[in-house]
């Protein structure tokens, strides 16, 4: 049954809702006057961040200028501003701030944890700044076993560490400890370098690892590791000591030239100071050893190179000979030094074939003939390019010009017979100055031997001769 009716009337006084919005309304008047008076359109605030900015603006010491309350508010919301840089918290700028406020408010103590993880070891004082994070969020009972270690002055190598031990992926570690927003800071930066090395040592002599390619980026080995070193000063250190004394891999060899260089350069030199100082002699001289190998298959590339050019036949026919030679020395454990001298043509070759930062150092010499010398263990031998004559010494002067590396480039003959002039000066004569010639191998092949077992080099014939050269070395000398 439906009922006519269409519209229904009815009213409803609001008497008894009017005290209810009398008070509404004067909460909300409440409300407003206190965002005038302490947010960020108050006069007070406006005051007070104006004063902040021009002290950084002008790079007046805070410790200053700060007073208030509202003045801590100013400076925890410049963190995030375009002058968060020439923030500086000092000792004194940070016991200024406790003074004002035994117990941080939760914006400024978030504001400096911020900072601390982006900015960390470019924080001048980043030691006062931990401890007023450790206290302030003691304070508020927010200090965590895991904020602790973060900041104890080592949180970095914790955290690497602690991802180890854990067997955690780094990344997932970061993930784990709710630091994701942080990870292009220089906290988390500085943890994933060190994380590096864990994986470094870990690592067998000469393994391929992705790793690797990482520790070459110059933002990762010139990055610092603590007060007195490098992170590259570890990796070199890792990596030379693993490696095995006479068979480093390309790509281990490679990195350490990339970081450090060369030491067989002065010890004047800012590279020397920088990375080679700093390590224990026995490994720079390991790396001389592994640069020795590396000094004289590029010498013998850049031969091979130069007897496969139209017009070089002789030069061909003895570049075998004269590879196995110098090889023969070098396997059996005889060169303890070694230092290039190329020509422009050489130079070229290398650098068609290499990366720079791959090259060991050399120095340039003029024409077209390339040099090496070799350090033996109570000789001295210079070996070139093209018609130049074997060189043998028992002794140099340390006045030789092969002993310095601050010329980049020297002439031909006083690597030759200018060397020769200048060793008879101190009283010095060279033991031999044997002329190379593909239709007298054996000849040169002989004195050069019977040269150095004179001087007492413990070498044999059958050490530095090819099987074929040997028969009919020995069909002729004997065995020696």
């Amino acid at each position: 049954m439906r009922l006519p009716i269409s519209k229904l009337y009815f009213s409803l006084s609001d008497a008894p809702l009017k005290r209810y919005v009398r008070r509404i309304d004067a909460t909300t008047r409440k409300v407003r006057k206190l965002v005038r008076e302490s947010g960020t359109h108050s006069d007070k605030y406006k005051n007070a961040m104006q004063l902040v900015q021009t002290a950084l603006i002008q790079r007046k010491s805070l410790s200053n200028i700060l007073r208030t309350p509202i003045e801590l508010r100013a400076l925890a919301l410049m963190f995030n501003s375009g002058l968060a840089n020439r923030i500086e918290l000092s000792s004194a700028v940070l016991q200024r701030i406790s003074e004002i406020r035994a117990k941080p408010s939760s914006l400024l103590i978030e504001a400096v944890f911020s900072y601390y993880l982006k900015e960390y070891d470019q924080i001048k004082d980043v030691a006062a700044v931990e401890a007023w994070l450790t206290q302030g969020k003691e304070i508020r009972g927010e200090l965590t076993e895991e904020l602790i270690h973060i900041l104890n002055g080592d949180g970095p190598r914790w955290l690497a560490e602690e991802s180890r031990r854990e067997k955690r992926d780094f990344d997932e570690q970061v993930r784990q400890m709710g630091l994701d927003r942080y990870r292009s800071g220089r906290f988390l930066t500085v943890a994933k370098h060190i994380y590096y090395l864990v994986e470094l040592y870990k690592l067998q002599p000469n393994q391929e690892h992705p790793i690797l390619d990482e520790i070459q980026k110059c933002s990762v080995y010139d990055s610092r590791y603590d007060e007195n070193s490098l992170l590259g000063h570890q990796i070199l250190n890792i990596l030379i000591e693993k490696a095995p004394s006479n068979g480093i891999c390309d790509t281990w060899q490679n990195i350490i030239l990339t970081i450090a260089g060369d030491p067989r350069i002065s010890p004047s030199h800012p590279n020397y100071i920088k990375w080679w100082s700093q390590l224990d002699p026995k490994l720079t001289s390991k790396v001389r050893g592994w640069l020795s190998k590396l000094d004289l298959q590029l010498f013998l590339g850049a031969l091979e190179d130069l007897s496969n050019q139209p017009g070089n036949g002789d030069l061909k026919r003895m570049y075998p000979a004269r590879k196995r030679f110098m090889e023969g020395l070098l396997s059996k454990q005889l060169v303890t030094g070694t230092r290039l001298f190329l020509s422009n043509n050489a130079e070229r070759y290398l650098k068609r074939n290499f990366k720079p930062e791959h090259l060991p150092n050399y120095s340039l010499v003029d024409g077209n003939r390339s040099l090496i010398y070799m350090q033996l263990d109570g000789a001295h031998i210079i070996e070139g390019t093209h018609n130049c004559k074997l060189w043998i010494y028992d002794q140099l002067d340390a006045s030789a010009v092969v002993f310095d590396y601050s010329k980049g480039v020297l002439s031909y003959n006083s690597l030759t017979s200018g060397l020769s002039n200048a060793m008879r000066r101190v009283g010095i004569q060279h033991r031999a100055e044997i002329t190379h010639s593909p239709s007298t191998r054996y000849i040169w092949q002989n004195k050069a031997i019977s040269t150095l077992k004179d001087i007492g080099v413990p070498i044999n014939s059958k050490d530095v001769l090819m099987l074929d050269d040997y028969k009919k070395y020995k069909r002729l000398y004997g065995a020696q």
